[in-house]
């Protein structure tokens, strides 16, 4: 939890609780995390989307999100001792909107380890220009590939 001043006058409330879970399904690992977030610099509905994007606070990097209220949760299983699989997604319980990110990691070599995955937003899309309609309905899907070299 932390209180920050507003720069308007006043003082804003920020948190996040969350859990993670530990598993070893058929000797297999499984890691969980769920996580709730309020931050009171954030945009309350997708009128203010905009401005929160355009906010000193967003760009100085003091917020991930631009919602008031994001529920995460993050899963990862090893499929294999060399292969992965893991899912991330973001919600925004005030305009139902969502992101979701699966993915899969497979260690290629000892020191090289290839990753494939991809984001889809779910929620109602921009009815404008210059209007969000859901904070993640207007993302676009993308998919991506990735080798990574470890020395």
């Amino acid at each position: 939890m932390a209180i920050r001043e507003d720069p308007t006058g006043g003082a804003l409330f920020r948190a996040a609780a969350g859990f993670d879970r530990y598993y070893q399904p058929a000797g297999k690992d499984l890691f969980l995390l769920a996580e709730l977030q309020f931050d009171q610099f954030g945009a309350s509905g997708p009128d203010e989307l905009i401005t929160v994007g355009v906010s000193d606070a967003f760009r100085r990097g003091d917020m991930q999100v631009l919602g008031r209220w994001t529920f995460a949760t993050t899963a990862s299983w090893q499929i294999h001792p060399l292969v992965g699989v893991d899912a991330l997604t973001l919600v925004n319980p005030e305009d139902r909107s969502g992101l979701l990110a699966p993915g899969i990691s497979w260690s290629t070599t000892g020191n090289a380890t290839t990753r494939a995955g991809f984001y889809v937003g779910v929620g109602e899309e921009a009815p404008s220009p210059i209007l969000l309609g859901s904070e993640y309905g207007s993302v676009p899907g993308l998919g991506y590939l990735s080798l990574s070299f470890f020395f």
